[in-house]
């Protein structure tokens, strides 16, 4: 085991207490032994339901997966539910949120994928599982891979942050208002 899972709580960023590991490779029972490490937290609150979903590292084929852990005591005690989505690339850093009624989640894709690189956007209606391909929400857009995606809304736009690691700067990509099935515009972060 490489990583594992902690939680820090607090009033502030400056004053936290921390405990873990609270999830390990170990607790991925998918794979047996078999799992390397889980990393890339993602905290996802709902309905008093705690979720963290995770890259799960499969030894056997070393491709991340993404999995998902619960707390159904406010992040108390935590049990792993599995792997809930698998590609024939390598998944990492996935990030989660919800819009009318649905849910939606982008991850990072940095090996065994080619050029003209994409992202995609994967949707489900029922937490945690189920989770299927929606579209593409970039498509030849990045020099390299899009790195460490993070996905947020704001007065009706839709911004997503990604490192292109071809040219190695931040990039801002920008929807049209309201939709998230496509991101059309990038502005670079220098």
């Amino acid at each position: 085991m490489v990583w594992s899972l902690g939680i820090a709580r607090g009033p502030d960023p400056f004053n936290v207490i921390y405990r873990g590991p609270i999830q390990t490779g170990q607790d991925a029972l998918d794979f047996g032994d078999r799992v390397l490490f889980i990393a890339d937290p993602f905290l996802f609150i709902h309905e008093k339901r705690w979720f963290i979903f995770t890259e799960a590292l499969n030894n056997d084929c070393q491709k991340g997966e993404i999995a998902y852990h619960l707390s159904i005591d406010s992040g108390s005690t935590w049990s792993y539910g599995g792997i809930i989505l698998k590609e024939d690339w390598h998944l990492s850093f996935p990030f989660v949120v919800s819009h009318e009624d649905a849910f939606y989640m982008i991850t990072c894709a940095t090996a065994g994928t080619q050029s003209p690189y994409s992202l995609w956007l994967y949707s489900t209606n029922s937490l945690p599982n189920g989770w299927k391909r929606v579209s593409k929400i970039l498509q030849n857009q990045t020099i390299g891979r899009p790195v460490d995606p993070i996905l947020l809304s704001k007065d009706g736009f839709w911004y997503l942050f990604v490192l292109d690691d071809g040219i190695d700067l931040s990039l801002i990509h920008i929807s049209e208002p309201t939709r998230l099935r496509r991101i059309s515009y990038a502005v670079f972060c220098l």
